[in-house]
C-alpha cells in the first residue's frame, strides 16, 4: 500500500507504521476459559473471584475474601495474566506474526 511510503502529509513530517496487534488471548467472562469469548460461550458460568458455579456479578463473598483461580486454584482472580496456566505463559505460545493474513 502507498500510505506506509508516506513521508508527509501537507507540511507536517509524519511516520507511518502498521498498527500492532495485542498479544493476549480471548478469556470468556462465562465460563473463565481461555482462547474463546463468552458471546459464543454455551458452558455453565464460573466465576472469576472464587472459582464458584455462578457468574461473576452474582457472587456473594465478601469484598476482603481472597480471590481463587479456577485454573491453578491460586490466590489470585482466573482473570490474572500471571497465572502459570494461561496460555501466554507457555513458551511454546506463539503469536502469529503482525502481517499475516487470517
Amino acid at each position: 500500500m502507498e500510505i506506509y511510503y508516506m513521508d508527509s502529509i501537507g507540511y507536517m513530517l509524519v511516520d507511518i507504521e502498521s498498527m500492532k496487534r495485542k498479544q493476549t488471548l480471548g478469556e470468556c467472562y462465562n465460563c473463565q476459559e481461555f482462547v474463546h469469548y463468552s458471546r459464543l460461550c454455551s458452558r455453565n458460568p464460573r466465576c472469576m473471584k472464587c472459582a464458584g458455579p455462578h457468574k461473576s456479578k452474582d457472587c456473594l463473598k465478601p469484598r476482603d475474601t481472597p480471590p481463587k483461580c479456577l485454573h491453578c486454584n491460586g490466590a489470585h482472580t482466573a482473570s490474572f495474566t500471571g497465572c502459570l496456566k494461561n496460555p501466554m505463559n507457555r513458551k511454546s505460545f506463539q503469536v502469529t506474526p503482525e502481517n499475516a493474513w487470517s
